[in-house]
């Protein structure tokens, strides 16, 4: 029998994720290898795994793209010897504050993001020659399945505005424990952009290092069907943020960011935190499910309206509302008989206390 857990308020089966998105190698920052990650994965029964080192824009711990073509045939021979769907990704950084990241157009390949991987049945696919990494060995054009993104305090600036302007500020409030609302606006500005101007599958992390508002960045995950993640090690927004995050129509996606083979599919402090939260299993696209880009969300727009709407004339300066039959007259006359009668009933009120107070008096 399935243990049961408190989650969104009431008990269900305790569950579990079938992929595991947010994965380091020792290509990166991580200690292990992609073999061995890819086989940790499997031993813990999962379907997928994606494969995703640090950009190369972070200072430390990242993945040069001459090694995409390499990592990503690597994890294809692996995820075919251990029957599991294998996704190479990459989590990008954000550089700039014109939505740059340090990734380019080109290095995507032409269904990133779109829940198209390597799997482990298309052995015939595999079977033909891969022209693509043999193009691409020196640039890793084309090579990514899945794009992540996330904001890093030691990255490599785009520019030297940015450094002035958005890394340096946010470098400084962190270390205070506290960002101003100013500062914060700005910080959701640079991420809305990043989203907009970017191919991004899922979210990463978001609120971990510099503080934005995740509600009015979320509207813009909602609109381009980018996956925000529950990270595994740490979720650094409120149980009523995800709720409202949900509301405007964001969906989210459950990441371990394992950086040994031992933390591979580890979310329990995910469970902890959905334990305090409203929210629908088909919110979590990872949630007993595969890996799925987000529906973008239809907003409507005011040409929407139905045509029955029209909205009430405005009176004209000279020109007095009209009293409804219902509504009584408001001129000075009647507002002083109202006057006249509260004051009335003020003093009957007062010489009834009186009386009341004598009568219990003279019983006495």
């Amino acid at each position: 029998m399935a243990k049961e857990q408190m989650l969104g308020g009431q008990a269900r089966a305790v569950p579990r994720i079938l992929g595991d998105y947010h994965t380091h190698t020792n290509n990166s920052d991580g200690h292990d290898t992609v073999e061995t990650m890819v086989r940790a994965a499997a031993e813990r029964g999962l379907s997928e795994i994606a494969i995703t080192d640090h950009g190369p824009g972070k200072l430390i711990g990242r993945i040069s793209p001459k090694k995409y073509s390499m990592v990503k045939a690597l994890a294809e021979k692996t995820g075919i010897e251990n029957n599991i769907k294998v996704y190479f990704g990459i989590e990008a950084n954000v550089t700039g504050t014109n939505g740059q990241i340090d990734v380019k157009c080109e290095d995507l390949c032409s269904t990133a993001g779109k829940g198209a991987g390597n799997s482990a049945k298309d052995k015939t696919d595999k079977d033909k020659p891969d022209t693509t990494s043999q193009n691409s060995e020196q640039t890793g054009g084309g090579c990514i399945d899945i794009l992540l993104c996330g904001i890093h305090r030691t990255v490599m600036p785009a520019n030297i505005s940015s450094f002035f302007t958005f890394f340096l500020p946010n470098w400084f409030w962190s270390l205070i424990g506290w960002t101003p609302r100013g500062r914060v606006i700005k910080n959701t500005e640079v991420i809305k952009r990043v989203i907009s101007n970017n191919n991004i599958a899922i979210w990463t992390h978001p609120n971990r290092y510099f503080r934005l508002d995740v509600v009015e960045a979320a509207k813009v995950c909602a609109e381009r069907g980018t996956l925000i993640e529950l990270n595994g090690k740490r979720i650094s927004f409120r149980p009523i943020d995800f709720e409202r995050m949900l509301s405007v129509g964001a969906k989210f996606i459950i990441g371990s960011d394992a950086h040994r083979a031992g933390r591979v599919a580890e979310v329990g402090r995910v469970w902890d935190f959905l334990s305090l939260c409203d929210y629908k299993d088909e919110d979590i696209v990872n949630l007993n499910g595969l890996f799925h880009r987000g529906t973008p969300m239809q907003i409507p727009s005011i040409s929407d309206k139905p045509e029955t709407y029209k909205p009430e004339p405005k009176p004209e300066a000279n020109q007095m509302p009209k009293q409804t039959e219902n509504q009584p007259e408001t001129n000075p006359k009647n507002k002083k008989e109202l006057k006249k009668q509260n004051r009335e009933i003020k003093k009957n009120l007062k010489k009834e206390k009186k009386q009341q107070k004598e009568q219990i008096k003279n019983k006495k």
